[in-house]
């Protein structure tokens, strides 16, 4: 992390356009390190969830019958 005012594709003082593109070349590469952990997780809880849904709302449907009163089902 820098501590400078200046952005990343700034060029620091002494710093050569080769290794301005190696410096954002890595965080770049820290980014995609990143990506797929958080996918991951997200997928992970997604699926999680609709595992979980369908037996927690068991029993909760309601069904009109034919003179229109509500009675569970399931």
């Amino acid at each position: 992390m820098t501590d400078d005012a200046e952005g990343p594709s700034e060029l620091r003082p002494g710093e050569s356009t080769a290794e301005r593109h190696d410096r954002n070349g890595s965080g770049v590469l820290q980014e995609l390190r990143v990506l797929p952990t958080g996918t991951q997780s997200i997928t992970g809880f997604l699926l999680a969830l609709w595992a979980v849904l369908p037996i927690a709302f068991r029993g909760t449907r309601r069904h009109l019958d034919a003179e229109g009163a509500s009675r569970a089902i399931g």
